[in-house]
């Protein structure tokens, strides 16, 4: 018997009369219907409540497999991004190499072709201006051979027409002084040529020196 089964059949005992025990029996009654009808709403109330919880619950679960999924599927595509990315690199790493050997050889070919070109054109103009020079100065060198070998015949001519007093043959003296003198003037003229030639052979074999000595510098490098 519990203690509040006591305690009512203590109340029920200590009334007399038969229509207050009744009374009493119903009042009880009442009382644990009421008590009854609000534990069955509260039991409703937390069923419904435990049935939404339990929806909530479900849901949730469901929800939390689909992220599960999601999650799994963002997983594998980050990684299939990560090695596309990874392989993409590597691949820029190689056209980068490729393209720097590329240009490497490529400047290189034309480094070579410049020196090589350079070189021929260095040499041919070397050639060309050594050859133009000598041909001009062993011209000159023929010329002022002759000249300089007719030059006794024209002076013996003019040392016979001193004694000579017609104008013909006054003419004629005046045209071998003057030629003689166009021989000195052109003599000159030749022997300045030569040395102006001499000279810028000189200056041009220098150039070509100093301009080997650079080319050779930047085949060293």
């Amino acid at each position: 018997m519990t203690e509040s089964s006591k305690k009512m059949e203590d109340i029920y005992e200590e009334f007399t009369n038969q229509v207050d025990r009744i009374n009493y029996l119903i009042k009880q009654f009442t009382e644990l219907e009421e008590t009854n009808g609000k534990q069955k709403k509260d039991r409703y109330y937390w069923n419904s409540h435990l049935s939404t919880l339990s929806m909530n619950i479900w849901a949730g679960q469901v929800k939390y497999l689909e992220l599960q999924k999601k999650e799994a599927s963002l997983k594998k595509a980050i990684s299939k991004a990560t090695n596309v990315i990874d392989l993409k690199q590597q691949e820029l790493k190689d056209l980068i190499t490729k393209r720097t050997t590329y240009f490497t050889k490529q400047c290189d070919k034309f480094r070579i072709k410049g020196i090589r070109y350079t070189n021929n054109f260095l040499h041919a103009q070397t050639e060309y201006t050594n050859k133009n020079l000598r041909d001009k100065i062993e011209e000159f060198q023929k010329q002022y051979q002759q000249m300089y070998n007719e030059l006794p015949t024209f002076a013996e001519k003019l040392s016979n027409l001193e004694t000579i007093s017609n104008s013909e043959e006054t003419e004629t003296a005046s045209k071998v002084n003057f030629v003689l003198t166009n021989i000195t003037t052109i003599n000159t003229y030749k022997l300045l040529q030569i040395t102006c030639a001499q000279n810028m052979l000189r200056k041009l074999e220098n150039e070509i020196k100093q301009k080997r000595m650079i080319l050779n510098n930047v085949q060293n490098k």
